[in-house]
């Protein structure tokens, strides 16, 4: 999955295990940077998973 999002809609999303205990099955993504480059990458993530 993350190699789609990351080809095709430019996403970039952190296996959750490698941030807390039990995180398995949960991602993380970056979110210090503008609102409106948070808001896109939450759109291309709805059309991925849509």
């Amino acid at each position: 999955m993350n190699s789609v999002l990351i080809i095709v809609f430019l996403v970039f999303l952190e296996d959750g295990k490698h941030f807390v205990q039990n995180g398995e099955g949960f991602v993380s993504m970056n979110l210090g940077t503008q609102y409106e480059h948070i808001a896109e990458a939450c759109n291309r993530i709805k059309k991925f998973l849509t």
